[in-house]
């Protein structure tokens, strides 16, 4: 499990998620043919939740210590994402596989889409770059919040971390520069997977001995990852990405069929 982990880590840090949208699949469909057990998305989901928790928390000190992050426009994110990631994990144990497996690919659809078409989005933006300030307002506060709870409620209810809707959300929206929208949403992605893994650790979503294992791995993966993603042209990672997500959507389909 822990050489599994490692492998989902190494291409998770090379695209630059965190691994989620990666892990599900591959509990589901990939292990079996290794000789791992099968796991339903109920079970693959808390796994996936500790995988994105341990990964995120560990981006989230190397962005503190290099004072990327913006902890006045997290917070606000993040005080949604906590209602709506501990609502998502509990919810999630009662909601029949078929639904879980839909409310998957609707994900996938989006992150696929909003990394298809991240330039376009810009174009409609809710608030002009002048009104943008170091500080976010009220409005874009309360904005903040709604969006931490929806995308919240979504990424704990599948186990994922969200990051690929936030970010893109980030920087069309709120115009932030590309490395602080990664440092924030990896903060709200730490404070959602809190939520995610307590909301399914109270109802028994959560293997643990396995989960240890696959987050050891996959973190020691995502460093590595990490080293080759700045060697990458970004062009060829978001080719990569569109298409990892695309492979992932056209598989998870199949299954649902």
């Amino acid at each position: 499990m822990t050489g599994f982990g490692f492998i989902i880590g190494c291409v998770a840090g090379t695209l630059g998620i965190g691994g989620g949208l990666l892990m599900i699949p591959a509990l589901s469909f990939i292990a079996p043919l290794l000789g791992l057990p099968h796991y339903p998305i109920h079970l693959a989901s808390g796994l996936s939740a500790v995988h994105v928790l341990g990964s995120s928390s560990l981006s989230t000190w190397v962005y503190i210590n290099q004072r990327r992050m913006r902890w006045q426009w997290v917070w606000p994110l993040g005080i949604g994402s906590i209602a709506g990631g501990l609502l998502g994990g509990v919810v999630s144990k009662y909601m029949p596989e078929i639904m879980l497996y839909s409310v998957f690919v609707g994900f996938l659809i989006m992150a696929f889409l909003m990394t298809v078409f991240r330039k376009r989005l810009r174009q409609v933006s809710l608030f002009d770059k002048d009104e943008i300030d170091e500080h976010p307002n009220t409005t874009q506060r309360v904005f903040l919040a709604l969006v931490g709870f929806i995308v919240g409620f979504v990424a704990a209810n599948i186990g994922v971390g969200g990051s690929v809707l936030v970010i893109p959300i980030l920087m069309t929206q709120f115009h932030q520069r590309t490395k602080h929208a990664i440092a924030n949403a990896a903060g709200f992605v730490m404070l959602t997977a809190v939520a995610s893994v307590v909301g399914k650790a109270m109802v028994g979503l959560i293997p643990l001995p396995e989960a240890i294992f696959l987050t050891l791995g996959s973190i020691s993966g995502g460093l590595v990852g990490a080293r080759a993603n700045r060697f990458i042209p970004s062009l060829w990672l978001r080719t990569a990405l569109a298409t990892v997500i695309m492979v992932s959507l056209i598989r998870t389909l199949f299954a649902i069929i």
